[in-house]
């Protein structure tokens, strides 16, 4: 077999020595090749990060969540992790199902603190009526994706009834979630004003 090797080297010398210019341009393709693999292979990766990063946006996810083993857990942890030195935002997430009379399964309900949820997740955000802007604060306010709005049939001003608990409490709606995943069926509003109506009072999903 060192025979073999070397009778091989000698060969591809020789190939070298009589057609330098063709080799030249082989090797050039093949490097051209590996370069172009590698550049789809980047492209691949960033458009994949681009798309799971809308994904969590709309889910309301973050970088690094906490959750507890329960699906709700006390809400005073939540202090804890927002003033804690190496967290640059944490922002409070209530998502519960409540049912819909009349309807034929429950509503996802996200409650979120806009004005934090603003930089994590802005997907989540409601579009107010024009000179209504505190709508997102409102504890009587909540707003639809485009597939809650064709579901249930309803749009900005209809009133929106949910079970909560034993009773049932009456919300307005007060816009659209326009960025919201096709198909998508939730509902935002207001965190502290999802706690009180749904009696989550003190209780979070995740931060």
């Amino acid at each position: 077999m060192p025979g073999l090797s070397q009778l091989s080297r000698w060969q591809l010398a020789g190939e070298w020595r009589a057609h330098p210019v063709r080799a030249l341009v082989a090797i050039a393709a093949i490097a051209v090749g590996v370069a172009m693999g590698f550049a789809i292979h980047l492209i691949n990766a960033a458009a994949f990060n681009e798309f799971s990063a809308a994904v969590k946006s709309l889910s309301g996810q973050a970088d690094i969540q906490v959750q507890g083993r329960e699906p709700l857990f006390d809400e005073s942890v939540y202090p804890f992790l927002a003033e804690h030195p190496q967290v640059a935002l944490a922002s409070p997430i209530l998502d519960v199902q409540a049912g819909v009379p009349g309807a034929d399964g429950p509503l996802r309900i996200v409650g979120i603190d806009p004005f934090r949820a603003g930089a994590i997740s802005p997907d989540l955000l409601g579009v107010t009526d024009e000179g209504r802007r505190l709508d997102i604060l409102a504890d009587d306010a909540l707003f639809l994706s485009p597939a809650a709005e064709a579901w249930l049939d309803k749009r900005r001003g209809d009133t929106l009834v949910l079970r909560a608990g034993t009773g049932e409490v009456a919300l307005r709606v007060a816009g659209p979630v326009q960025r919201a995943r096709a198909g998508q069926r939730l509902a935002v509003m207001d965190i502290g004003a999802a706690q009180w109506r749904l009696n989550r009072l003190g209780q979070l999903s995740r931060v």
